[in-house]
């Protein structure tokens, strides 16, 4: 077991125990709390992973070095962040299908692309700027952090081939 997983399950027993030991049926409140909470995300995390698994199973694996590997050199890293700005759904989605690509020899660089450029343009949030923030707001915003998903993708390749 990975030691996020531990600080994650001793956090949660330490506060279910906290709970419990209040009293006045906090623990129950606390569970069923959380799993209202957890009901409506459910079959977006479970779509997000089969997603990333049927992904990983249907994408031949040349085409993944040729066109997201380290091979596709900037190729790769434009792929990355077009792919970015394209994917809706939040983390859930995003993660799963980062991870599942750079599994399958996806470039650090290209996986950095794609999830910065999610990150700041991505799941539809720029309909919303758009909307909410007026067009001047939204178009210095937006043209001030074009560059950062590259900056980022050439800083992860970088830091990535190591000293």
């Amino acid at each position: 077991m990975k030691i996020v997983n531990l600080f994650v399950f001793g956090v949660t027993v330490a506060l279910a125990l906290t709970a419990y030991f209040l009293g006045g049926n906090r623990h129950v409140t606390g569970f069923t709390t959380s799993v209202k909470m957890m009901l409506p995300v459910l079959p977006a995390l479970l779509c997000a992973f089969l997603i990333a698994g049927y992904m990983r199973v249907l994408l031949p694996p040349i085409v993944i070095q040729q066109w997201l590997g380290h091979e596709a050199g900037f190729k790769g890293i434009a792929v990355g962040y077009l792919a970015g700005l394209l994917t809706f759904g939040g983390p859930f989605v995003t993660f799963p299908v980062a991870a599942s690509l750079y599994s399958a020899g996806a470039s650090v660089a290209t996986v950095t692309a794609y999830i910065t450029s999610w990150a700041l343009w991505g799941g539809g949030i720029v309909f919303y700027e758009m909307a909410i923030l007026g067009p001047r707001l939204f178009t210095i915003r937006i043209a001030s952090s074009l560059i950062f998903p590259l900056v980022a993708a050439l800083a992860a390749g970088y830091l990535a081939k190591g000293p």
